[in-house]
């Protein structure tokens, strides 16, 4: 998004680094989490927790209500100490948190500002309490307001913003001394759908030069601005990797026709580059599983179309991979 005329109206996240440039990373982890606990009493809300976040990704967490994705990001963060195991942030260990002091910083799900106070007084107090130099605070504030849209909003208390407005604020609070690891909690729960479409567009920017864990609900946001996901349920991660091999694309091919449409039976005789393959002549719903070890993806798709064309069956769309959707129900 070019600096002139764009949404940001100044430097847009992506054109400005990390306050002298981050060094080079010695581990490719920006979060490395190995054998995680915490306990309430007898609930053990995170349950030997593995977790790695690639260095400039975009990592979505996501789990059903009382997974232990908060309580996770509330050790990460330091907020609560763990009962067991270890965790890393920038390689460093989270016992030592305070160290990071403007390197890592926290959107947590349930934030709140002073409503008396006026935006500019509050993030001028988060900017301090960051690390942020005083000569660069009032700088820092400002620009933080132009990457989330509201430069408006500097004089306005608190208390007089709307709930889309209250939760971009709170987003620029947690960007001020240009951090390079955010964590965020629910970023966009209850904003309008174009607010939404404006703070995930900012994902993407920030992503571009830093390392992004979201935890969300909205899977199909996930699934749209994620490099990577990690599905936690019962306190353990039972799934993560890379979007596209989470969503097994290059696997799983689906071809949607009419219903009771009449398909090629080759399509569902054995073949060297097919795995598996069924159809739903109910749904029209044809799934190839891909043979990777002997084609791939594009390859099959390719040849499933031809016959289909051949055959002259309707065809109405084409999906690669299973949503996260479908992947999150199968897990938890």
């Amino acid at each position: 998004m070019s600096r002139a005329g764009g949404v940001y109206g100044g430097d847009s996240p992506a054109d400005v680094s990390s306050a002298g440039g981050p060094a080079l990373p010695e581990s490719p982890w920006a979060i490395e989490v190995s054998g995680l606990v915490r306990r309430y009493g007898p609930v053990v809300a995170v349950n030997q927790l593995h977790m790695k976040v690639p260095y400039g990704s975009l990592y979505g967490l996501v789990g059903p209500n009382g997974a232990g994705k908060t309580t996770t990001f509330s050790m990460l963060m330091g907020y609560i100490s763990p009962d067991g195991g270890q965790a890393r942030l920038l390689g460093t260990p989270i016992q030592n948190i305070h160290t990071l002091l403007g390197r890592v910083t926290a959107l947590p799900q349930d934030a709140m500002m002073y409503p008396t106070f006026k935006v500019g007084q509050v993030l001028h107090y988060f900017a301090r309490l960051s690390g942020v130099p005083p000569p660069e605070i009032e700088s820092s504030v400002r620009r933080v307001l132009e990457w989330v849209g509201l430069p408006e909003a500097y004089g306005m208390k608190a208390g007089k913003l709307s709930h889309g407005q209250h939760k971009r604020i709170l987003l620029a609070q947690a960007l001020l001394g240009d951090p390079e690891l955010i964590l965020l909690d629910e970023p966009t729960s209850g904003l309008d759908p174009k607010t939404a479409v404006f703070i995930r567009q900012l994902f993407r920017e920030l992503a571009k030069n830093r390392t992004l864990v979201v935890s969300s609900h909205n899977l199909a946001e996930i699934q749209e601005i994620c490099t990577h996901v990690g599905i936690i349920n019962h306190g353990k991660m039972v799934l993560e990797a890379p979007i596209d091999e989470f969503r097994g694309v290059g696997e799983t091919l689906e071809f949607e026709l009419a219903p009771h449409s009449v398909i090629p039976q080759a399509l569902l005789d054995p073949h060297p580059s097919v795995a598996k393959s069924a159809y739903d002549q109910n749904l029209g719903v044809l799934t190839v599983t891909v043979n990777r070890q002997n084609s791939n993806a594009d390859e099959v798709t390719t040849r499933t179309l031809r016959l289909l064309l051949d055959a002259g069956a309707p065809i109405r769309g084409v999906s690669r991979g299973k949503s996260i959707e479908e992947k999150f129900l199968e897990l938890t």
